[in-house]
C-alpha cells in the first residue's frame, strides 16, 4: 500500500470523525459507501463486497464505541447494566445472522442495498419527528424487556446493514422509556459496541475464498491496513466536529444531515434500478 493509499484512508478517517463529531452519530452512513468505493477500486464485488464493507465498517464501530464508552465513563455518563441488557440478546441475534451471511452467497450488493437505503430512511424519519424526545425532564421508565427486544431486532439489523443502530435504540429509550437523551445515547454506544464484537470475530476468523483480493494485513474479511488510518483520522477530526457543533444551530445541522442522506439515497437507489 503507498503514500497515496494511506493518505486516502486517513482523509476518509477525517470526514467520517469530523462528521460524526457535529453530527453526534457513529458516522457508518458517511463510512459505508466510502468502503464500498475503495474496496470495490481494490477488486472486490458484490456478495464478497457487501460481506468485507459489513466487516470493516463494524470493526471501526467497535473500536470507536469502545473508545466513546470510556470517555463517557471518565465522564460519570456510563450505564454498563443498561448495555448489557440490551446487548444480550442482540448479540445472539447478530451472530446468528452474520453467520447466515458468511455461510453464502445470498445476501448478494442488491439486497444489502435495500436494507442500507432503509436504514437511510429511517433515519431521515428520526430527524424530522424527533425534536424533543430525550430533552424534556420526564419520569424514567426502565423496562427491562425493551432493552432486549430493541437489542435484539438491533443485532439483526446491524449485522445486515453494517450501521450501529442506534436509530433504533435511541428512539426505544427516549420514547419508551422516557430517559435523557445524554442517558440513552450512553447506552446505545456501549451497547452498539458489543454487538459489533460477535460479528466482527466471525469476520475475522472467516477465510475469504481463494479468488479474494489480496489487502495490506489481511486477517479474515479484515484489512487492518485500512482500518488503522481510518481509525487514526476518526480520532483526531472528532473533537474538532464536536467544537463547530456547538457553534452551528440544531436546524442547520438537521438541513446538513438531511442534504447528505438525500444524496445517498439517490445513489442507492439508483444503483438498486440499475444492477
Amino acid at each position: 500500500m503507498d503514500f497515496l493509499q494511506i493518505l486516502l484512508l486517513l482523509m476518509t478517517g477525517l470526514v467520517v470523525g469530523f462528521y460524526s463529531g457535529i453530527m453526534g452519530t457513529g458516522g457508518n452512513v458517511i463510512l459505508i459507501p466510502i468502503l464500498d468505493a475503495l474496496l470495490a477500486a481494490r477488486g472486490v464485488h458484490n456478495e464478497e463486497l457487501v460481506k468485507s464493507v459489513i466487516a470493516h465498517s463494524l470493526m471501526v464501530t467497535l473500536f470507536n464505541g469502545i473508545f466513546i464508552s470510556y470517555r463517557q465513563y471518565r465522564t460519570n455518563n456510563f450505564y454498563p447494566k443498561e448495555a448489557i441488557i440490551t446487548a444480550f440478546l442482540g448479540v445472539l441475534t447478530a451472530f446468528f445472522t452474520t453467520h447466515f451471511i458468511t455461510s453464502g452467497d445470498w445476501y448478494d450488493k442488491k439486497k444489502f442495498n435495500i436494507v442500507f437505503v432503509t436504514m437511510l430512511l429511517l433515519l431521515v424519519i428520526k430527524l424530522f419527528t424527533d425534536r424533543k424526545s430525550g430533552v424534556i425532564e420526564t419520569k424514567e421508565r426502565s423496562n427491562t424487556l425493551l432493552f432486549l427486544l430493541t437489542g435484539g431486532i438491533t443485532g439483526i439489523l446491524t449485522s445486515l446493514s453494517g450501521m450501529g443502530g442506534g436509530i433504533l435504540l435511541i428512539p426505544a429509550f427516549t420514547d419508551g422509556m422516557k430517559m435523557s437523551i445524554r442517558k440513552a445515547a450512553s447506552i446505545s454506544i456501549s451497547a452498539i459496541a458489543l454487538l459489533a464484537l460477535p460479528i466482527s470475530l466471525q469476520y475475522l476468523t472467516t477465510k475469504p475464498p481463494k479468488n479474494f483480493p489480496t489487502l495490506p494485513l489481511p486477517i479474515g474479511y479484515f484489512s487492518f491496513g485500512m482500518i488503522l488510518p481510518i481509525l487514526l483520522g476518526m480520532f483526531v477530526a472528532a473533537p474538532f466536529g464536536v467544537k463547530i457543533a456547538h457553534k452551528i444551530h440544531p436546524l442547520t445541522l438537521r438541513f446538513i444531515f438531511a442534504g447528505i442522506i438525500a444524496v445517498l439515497c439517490i445513489k442507492t437507489i439508483f444503483d438498486i434500478i440499475t444492477n
